[in-house]
C-alpha cells in the first residue's frame, strides 16, 4: 500500500481509528527509542489528555534541542569525511539524535486535538524510525482493530 493510500485510509477511518494509529505508534515507537517525558506521554494519551498542555510544549522544546544536536553531529560527520576519518561512531551518533528528535516530535503530534493530524503525522515521523513494511503493517493492524 502506497503513502497516499494509506493516508487516505487513515482519513477514511474515522477519528476513533486515527487515535488508535496515533496512540499504537507512540507506544511503539517510545518503547524503541527512549525518551524523557515517555511515560508521561503514554499516561496522557491513556487519559485522552489531548491539546495545548505544558507536555506538548516541553516535548516540543526537547524535540527541537535534539534537532539541533542532529545538526551539530552531521557537521562532525561532513568534517571527519573531509578529512579521512572513521566516521562510524559519528554515523551512529547522528543516526541516535535523528531518532530521539523524531520520537519527540511525534509524541509532539500523537497528543494533538485532531485524531486526523494526530494520526497523519504521528505515521510521518515513525517513517524516519521504523522501515516501512513494519510501519505499514503497524498502521493497519491499528485501522484493523477499530473496525
Amino acid at each position: 500500500m502506497g503513502d497516499r493510500a494509506l493516508a487516505d485510509r487513515i482519513t477514511a477511518a474515522g477519528p476513533a481509528a486515527q487515535r488508535q494509529v496515533a496512540d499504537d505508534l507512540a507506544a511503539h515507537v517510545l518503547s524503541v527509542v527512549p525518551i524523557a517525558g515517555a511515560q508521561e506521554t503514554l499516561d496522557a494519551l491513556r487519559a485522552a489528555q489531548y491539546g495545548d498542555s505544558p507536555l506538548r510544549h516541553w516535548l516540543e522544546s526537547q524535540g527541537d534541542q535534539a534537532d539541533s544536536e542532529r545538526l551539530a553531529a552531521e557537521e562532525d560527520l561532513q568534517q571527519a569525511q573531509l578529512y579521512g576519518q572513521d566516521t562510524a561512531p559519528l554515523d551512529a551518533q547522528r543516526r541516535q539524535w535523528r531518532n530521539t528528535a523524531r520520537a519527540y516530535i511525534l509524541a509532539f503530534y500523537a497528543l494533538d486535538p485532531d485524531p486526523d493530524e494526530a494520526a497523519q503525522e504521528t505515521v510521518y515521523e515513525a517513517s524516519f524510525i521504523l522501515d516501512k513494511t513494519d510501519l505499514t503493517t503497524r498502521v493497519q493492524a491499528s485501522l484493523n482493530a477499530t473496525t
